[in-house]
């Protein structure tokens, strides 16, 4: 007779699921890292065509920063912080470009890439990662084009907005929307303190000026 009933009887254990975090020492421990949403692992082409998307982005950043008037020198120029910013973005691109390529020979990821957009519309992680770069790209061209300020002076202080809040706040917004999954009304109010603090620092604390200011 099984253990815990009469004969004909199957005792069932419904397993309980592990934490996402004792998930992801696992899949560390096994070698291969499942990702924050317990999926199959990423595979090389896909690392590879993220890597080429996330350059191209960085090097517009870079391109479209150099356009941008400096004032007085070019520690102060508004160009600066997304210079750097897509120097950084083409330094992480070519770090992930290297992996891919250890992982997989490149002839192996153009024979196996016969539609290079197809894996990411195949599921939804993919498609949040194209609107990604699509909302940075559109980011970086609207900043490089709208430029206003909006100076407020009181008795202590010059409030200004300017259209680099204006463009910031409802992009990071959305991709907070789109990864934190919140509600609006919470991303809204972190995007705003994100996108004010950092104008306040840049501005006031280390005196550069930022896209959009006069």
């Amino acid at each position: 007779m099984p253990k815990g009933g009469p004969p004909g009887y199957v005792s069932i254990m419904a397993e309980t699921p592990k934490p996402r975090i004792q998930s992801d020492i696992d899949s560390l421990q096994a070698g291969s890292f499942t990702g924050e949403e317990g999926g199959a692992a990423v595979s090389p082409g896909k690392d590879l065509a993220a890597a080429a998307m996330v350059a191209a982005i960085g090097l517009a950043a870079m391109i479209l920063s150099l356009d941008l008037d400096a004032p007085a020198s070019l520690y102060t120029a508004p160009g600066l912080m997304p210079f750097l910013t897509g120097l950084c973005l083409i330094i992480m691109a070519t770090g992930l470009a290297r992996k891919a390529l250890k992982r997989a020979h490149l002839r192996e990821i153009l024979a196996a890439a016969g539609d290079p957009i197809g894996p990411y519309l195949a599921d939804a992680e993919g498609r949040r990662t194209l609107i990604l770069v699509g909302l940075v790209f559109v980011y970086v061209v609207l900043t490089d084009l709208i430029s206003f300020e909006i100076r407020m002076p009181t008795g202590f202080y010059t409030f200004r907005f300017s259209s680099y809040e204006a463009i910031s706040i409802p992009i990071i917004a959305l991709i907070l929307k789109m990864f934190w999954r919140a509600r609006w009304l919470a991303c809204i109010a972190v995007a705003a303190g994100m996108v004010i603090a950092l104008a306040w620092i840049f501005r006031d604390g280390f005196e550069i000026l930022l896209p959009g200011s006069g």
